[in-house]
């Protein structure tokens, strides 16, 4: 039963916390870009008209779009809110809201060219403040081109529009914005002796405004402003039309100076951690987050091709979810090794506490199968009721197991007669502890008020938990208990025995949280193994290879026959074959050629290989510091704790205002957040370095606190600097370029045999020796010179390498003394001041010496110091890293 009850729960589905049901609606209309806000409001009426009088059950609509004065919710003209306040429920036409969304798409489907995204007012408004995304899943496509992204959004929401359970999907409009462009043909601008500064001032004083004067009201004065008509600015005609005036006074319209059209631009630019990227947004409809966004997740990995480059995140509830889900991967391990521990020293038994701690799978199996009956996902909600059931499910095995060593300590040593009587008198008591809180989660399991969506799920789990582990307790545990009562073991024995329990127990939780730590060298190692580009330079290799085995390559062989050359067909015939060869120094000055071709391919496996490493580094070495800001985060917020603490200690006694610890709970806010988007960040560059080194699972770095890359400027040395080792290969390359041109001017040489029948006769046969010499080589000579040329600009790039790599480490290096410096003088001087300064003020401020005011700017220079001594130690690896990558030094 357990077992199938694991199978049952992998199959559940998850959602962060269960939709609420609200009452009221929100739809969003959006209208293609570039509509205007006339048109947006005409369609808003037209949407709110048709749903009144379709649904007797709205009492009200409201639709808000654009922007406030204080751009809380900015939205574009051609996007709207439209917030449906609805009668109570049980005048609905329909009993579900599902099925509202359903008749109200079919009743707005009379209305053209509108796209609608249907939710509820809080369900949007927390969306929105989880992940930027007004719906239940973000699928966010990150990359670089808007175009790219934009076709694969596209492509993403087809796909998606196919699986079950997806209701309402919206692409995020990054293009398509119509924008009037002027092209100026400059050339007719020239030829009708007028410049473009002038054209534009006219464009804009015409359908912009210009100033043309100052108007007078007593003592207060208005720009005079004109501009054309209405009328004369509503079309693209209009501008085309518009006269321009040119030499000799006359005018000509825009459209013979320039090209004026209608070009679809970029609408919006969104970023994501210096990132650009698509949302596609999906609202789920029967079917719960998790389930949705595997099957999108699916969907996408096999049918939507993305580039290097690109790739996909999901956000929404289900960023929550998998949040929340990773910190129950932790707390409930915790909590079971606890139960067990305190089992351990109720009853000094690691057995009788095993025994006991059956009840925990025991009861998992009825919690499992009551989400199932009920038909509701994994949750939250419910993952908090497993906890607490775990914990009432124990207490049953108390009543009995410790009455049963009550009986065995009063002289009952039949284990049956035993277990009988035990069970006979503990049969109220048990069944009473399990009903007592089954019956106090009822009301929250059939609610049906406002807020009993987020309880159902836990009350469900607790009320089936404890129906089966009730019945499974009275009928397995005595049985497994008179099996224990069977085994003879020794007191050491049992305790080596629930030390190595415990023990396994402990590193079964770890593994199941456990992460793959990976050091910086171990990560090199891994990318020069995995990483694409390292594939593509072998190949590269061994494609090079292969042509080097034609060093020696032959001519074709000639074979001839003839007949009737002399007297007829029938009396003569010749049968001749021939074969040329090049000049033997060719071949050998062929094979040194290719020789400098596989060298080079090398050296571009070796440059390919050095970038990559600088990548792996860079990154590797940023999350370092991204780790010693974090730390600094929490230090600092731990101070802002301790001193909320006391400042609301001292607020209830009257020794403070209520502006102190607002300002200190502001502090302890903007902190908090620092803090999570540091996290944040970290998170991306982890994924960024999976990708470099081709691990998919969970990566953790090595912990170094504030590390830096030691550098020792007596090693530098250009002799293995890549762009350098290039310019000289180029140069032996050049160099075999014009040994093989040369020796195109030696003669080849042909081999050849003939045998022929002349009048009838046969037997006249012999060979023949040529040689193909070079009389009109002077026509080649333009191409020996070339490469001639060629060597001599391979020679300058290499003093020229030289002078710009002398140049830039030069000032590379200077900057690595700057920084370090400033790095020791911040560590030996900054550091520990302001670290004294933040104690003896903690010490004042105890004492009423000093006030918040001068406390929390000490915490302010504090965090200050401490950041900027980490940006410039970031700064200071990142020089080191592009100085080492240019030496190639790693």
């Amino acid at each position: 039963m357990f077992s199938a009850s694991i199978f049952t729960f992998n199959h559940l589905g998850g959602e962060f916390i269960p939709t609420l049901e609200e009452g009221d609606f929100a739809l969003h209309q959006i209208l293609p870009p570039g509509s205007s806000l006339s048109q947006s409001v005409a369609i808003s009426t037209k949407i709110q008209k048709q749903l009144l009088k379709d649904f007797p059950e709205i009492e009200h609509i409201v639709t808000k779009m654009g922007s406030a004065e204080v751009p809380t919710d900015p939205m574009p003209m051609e996007i709207g809110d439209i917030m449906v306040k609805m009668k109570p429920k049980s005048e609905w036409q329909f009993q579900s809201k599902e099925g509202m969304f359903k008749a109200m798409r079919k009743s707005l489907s009379v209305i053209p060219g509108v796209q609608y995204e249907f939710t509820q007012p809080i369900q949007m408004r927390f969306n929105e403040l989880i992940s930027g995304a007004r719906e239940d899943i973000a699928v966010k496509i990150y990359g670089e081109d808007l175009t790219e992204l934009s076709i694969k959004g596209k492509k993403a929401e087809k796909l998606i529009r196919q699986l079950s359970g997806v209701g309402d999907v919206k692409v995020e409009q990054v293009t398509g914005l119509p924008q009037i462009v002027v092209d100026y043909n400059r050339q007719k601008i020239a030829q009708y002796g007028t410049s473009i500064s002038v054209i534009n001032k006219i464009i804009e004083t015409a359908f912009a405004g210009g100033v043309a004067g100052v108007v007078f009201e007593g003592e207060r004065r208005f720009d005079l402003v004109v501009r054309l008509a209405e009328e004369k600015r509503q079309s693209i005609s209009n501008m085309r039309d518009l006269l321009i005036p040119v030499a000799n006074g006359i005018q000509v319209p825009l459209q013979e100076l320039a090209s004026v059209e209608f070009k679809k631009a970029p609408m919006q630019i969104s970023r994501e951690n210096s990132k650009r990227r698509i949302t596609v947004g999906v609202n789920t409809s029967g079917i719960d987050v998790e389930t949705l966004v595997n099957n999108i997740d699916e969907k996408l990995k096999s049918e939507l091709d993305l580039k290097p480059g690109y790739y996909i995140e999901y956000g929404g509830q289900f960023e929550n979810l998998k949040e929340a889900s990773n910190r129950l991967a932790v707390a409930v391990p915790i909590a079971l090794l606890l139960i067990l521990i305190l089992l351990y020293f109720t009853f000094n038994s690691i057995i009788q506490s095993l025994l006991i701690f059956t009840a925990i799978p025991l009861s998992a199996i009825g919690g499992v199968y009551a989400l199932y009956f009920r038909g509701m996902p994994f949750s939250i909600s419910a993952g908090i009721g497993f906890i607490a059931l775990f914990g009432v499910a124990v207490l049953n095995g108390i009543v009995l197991i410790g009455y049963f060593n009550q009986l065995k300590a009063e002289g009952m040593d039949n284990i049956r007669d035993r277990i009988i009587e035990g069970t006979k008198v503990r049969l109220r008591p048990v069944l009473m502890t399990a009903s007592v809180a089954a019956l106090g989660f009822l009301p929250m399991a059939i609610s049906t008020s406002a807020g009993g969506e987020v309880q159902k799920p836990l009350a469900t789990v607790v009320i089936g938990g404890l129906i089966s582990a009730t019945i499974l307790t009275l009928l397995i545990l005595p049985i497994l208990y008179s099996w224990s009562e069977k085994i003879k073991t020794t007191k050491v024995s049992t305790k080596v025995l629930g030390l190595l329990i415990i023990l396994g127990f402990v590193s079964i939780s770890n593994s199941s949280i456990a992460q793959t730590e990976i050091s910086l060298e171990k990560s090199v190692e891994l990318a020069k193994v995995n990483h694409p580009s390292m594939k593509v330079a072998d190949l590269k290799i061994e494609q090079q290879q292969a042509l080097n085995k034609s060093n020696y390559k032959i001519d074709k062989t000639a074979i001839g026959y003839s007949r009737g050359q002399i007297n007829s067909i029938e009396n003569d015939y010749q049968f001749t074959i021939s074969q040329s060869f090049k000049f033997p120094s060719y071949y050998s000055k062929t094979k040194a050629l290719n020789t400098e071709n596989i060298e080079e391919v090398l050296i571009e496996k070796l440059i390919a290989q050095n970038q990559l490493e600088f990548e792996v580094r860079s990154i590797y070495v940023n999350q370092l510091g991204l780790n010693d800001e974090v730390d600094n985060a929490k230090e600092l917020l731990q101070f802002y704790n301790e001193y909320y603490s006391i400042a609301q200690k001292r607020q209830e006694v009257g020794e403070s205002t209520v502006i102190e610890t607002k300002t200190i709970a502001v502090q302890k806010f903007k902190t908090a957040l620092t803090l999570k988007n540091r996290e944040q960040e970290y998170l991306i560059q982890i994924k960024q370095l999976g990708l470099l080194i081709g691990e998919e699972g969970e990566l953790t770095i090595e912990k170094f606190q504030n590390f830096q890359i030691p550098f020792d400027f007596s090693d530098i040395s250009f002799s293995n600097a890549p762009l350098i080792k290039m310019a000289e290969q180029r140069f032996e390359r050049s160099g075999k370029q014009i040994e093989l041109q040369k020796a195109q001017a030696l003669p080849d040489f042909s081999l050849g045999y003939f045998n022929q029948q002349i009048d009838g006769n046969q037997g006249f046969d012999g060979f023949n020796i040529g040689l193909k010499i070079p009389l009109f080589y002077w026509s080649e000579k333009g191409a020996l010179q070339a490469s001639k040329i060629n060597q001599e600009i391979a020679s300058e790039e290499i003093k020229r390498c030289k002078v710009e790599l002398n140049q830039y480490l030069a000032n590379e290096i200077q900057t690595i003394e700057k920084l370090s410096n400033s790095i020791q003088y911040i560590k030996a001087e900054g550091i520990p001041l302001v670290a004294q300064l933040v104690a003896s003020n903690q010490i004042s401020l105890k004492e009423g010496e000093v006030n918040y005011i001068i406390y929390l700017s000490a915490l302010k220079d504090y965090n200050n110091i401490n950041l900027e001594y980490i940006q410039l130690l970031k700064e200071y690896n990142q020089t080191v890293l592009r100085t080492q990558a240019l030496l190639g030094a790693f």
